[in-house]
C-alpha cells in the first residue's frame, strides 16, 4: 500500500514541474521583476496546496494556478503604495532601454498602467488575449462567459489603453 502523504507529495512535484515555468513567465510578464515573479509563483502553489487539502479537485489545478498567479500579480500592481515605485523603477534612462525606443518603453508602461487600473475581469481577459494569445472563443470558454462579453471587455480595454497612450 502506498502512503497518502507520499502520493500527495509526488503529485505536487509533478504539478510543480509541469506549471512552474509557465506561471513564472506569466508573473514576470506582468511584473517585470524576476524575484517577485518567483515569490508570487511560490505563493500560488502554497495556495493550491491549501485549496486542494480543503477539498478542491485536482482537475482544477491548471485554472486555479493561472487564476491565482494572475490575481496575485494584479493585486500587487494595484497596490497604490507600490505602483508609483514600480513605474519609477521601470522608466529607465535612455541608455538602459535595452534596445527599445523611449516611445516603445512609454507605451509598455502605459499598457501596464491600464492593466493595473482595470477591473480584475477586464485585466484577466486582456492578459489571456494579448499575453497568452488565446482567441475570444477560448477566453469565453476558459472564464465561463459569453464570447460577446469577452469582445466588449477587450474593446473597453483597447479604448482605455489608447486614452492612456494619448491616442
Amino acid at each position: 500500500m502506498s502512503d497518502p502523504e507520499e502520493d500527495e507529495a509526488a503529485d505536487l512535484q509533478r504539478l510543480y514541474r509541469r506549471y512552474v515555468g509557465l506561471l513564472r513567465r506569466r508573473a514576470l510578464r506582468l511584473l517585470r521583476d524576476e524575484q517577485l515573479a518567483e515569490d508570487l509563483t511560490q505563493e500560488a502553489f502554497v495556495r493550491w496546496i491549501e485549496y486542494h487539502r480543503g477539498g478542491g479537485s485536482a482537475r482544477d489545478a491548471s485554472a486555479f494556478l493561472f487564476r491565482t498567479t494572475t490575481n496575485l500579480a494584479l493585486n500587487y500592481l494595484r497596490d497604490r503604495k507600490n505602483r508609483g515605485r514600480l513605474l519609477d523603477q521601470k522608466v529607465a534612462p535612455a541608455q538602459e532601454l535595452g534596445g527599445k525606443t523611449a516611445g516603445q518603453r512609454a507605451d509598455e508602461i502605459a499598457v501596464r498602467k491600464v492593466i493595473a487600473e482595470s477591473d480584475e475581469e477586464g485585466a484577466r481577459i486582456a492578459l489571456l488575449y494579448y499575453v497568452d494569445g488565446m482567441n475570444q472563443d477560448e477566453i469565453a470558454e476558459h472564464l465561463g462567459m459569453q464570447r460577446r462579453t469577452v469582445g466588449r471587455r477587450l474593446e473597453r480595454f483597447v479604448a482605455d489603453a489608447r486614452s492612456a497612450m494619448g491616442g
